[in-house]
């Protein structure tokens, strides 16, 4: 090895070894493919309504105050504290009520897609995906809406940054989960 050059470093080397290799698999695959003419397609989707959370309290008030003063004297503050400041002093005094947005499933043989329309915890798409009837389930999230995020019911309890930054009270991710449920048996049925 010693005075031998190595070769130069093509940064694109990597980068096509890995596309020739997702090229052979995928020929794999369609030649190992079973074809049909004639497969059961569907689709649906339905409004729901999220309820957002409640304004808040004087007490809520006062406790993001007080964070926001902790921020400005450069004090640890953790960013579920953060962002519980910034809901109860910045975005909920305009918000309405509720919000209207959209679930979305879609068939494709036994291939079922689902759209929700905001930032679904994984727990809430893995029990989607468990639940669904048909072979191979996905979840799509932030489709056809951006409505932020979606924690479970848990989440709230424990308390973190997504739970406190969500404009929705618990409950309304396994919301979108159940109706995202009911949309696939209506197609599955």
């Amino acid at each position: 090895m010693i005075g031998q050059i190595r070769p130069k470093n093509d940064h694109y080397q990597h980068t096509e070894r890995v596309a020739v290799r997702v090229a052979a698999a995928a020929l794999w695959a369609w030649n190992e493919m079973a074809f049909s003419d004639d497969i059961p397609l569907g689709a649906t989707m339905t409004e729901i309504t999220l309820k957002r959370r409640p304004l808040p309290t004087e007490a809520d008030r006062d406790q993001a105050q007080e964070i926001e003063a902790r921020v400005a004297a450069r004090q640890p503050v953790t960013m579920g504290e953060r962002a519980f400041a910034g809901r109860v002093l910045r975005r909920m005094t305009d918000a309405p009520e509720e919000t209207l947005t959209w679930v979305q499933a879609l068939r494709i043989g036994d291939l079922a897609l689902v759209s929700a329309p905001g930032e679904l915890f994984v727990e809430l798409g893995l029990a989607i995906k468990q639940q669904s009837s048909f072979a191979q389930s996905m979840v799509i999230e932030l489709a056809n809406d951006s409505v932020g995020y979606l924690p479970t019911r848990r989440a709230y309890e424990e308390g973190a940054y997504e739970p406190e930054a969500s404009l929705f009270g618990p409950g309304c991710g396994e919301q979108i989960a159940d109706t995202a449920l009911g949309l696939l048996e209506r197609l599955h049925g």
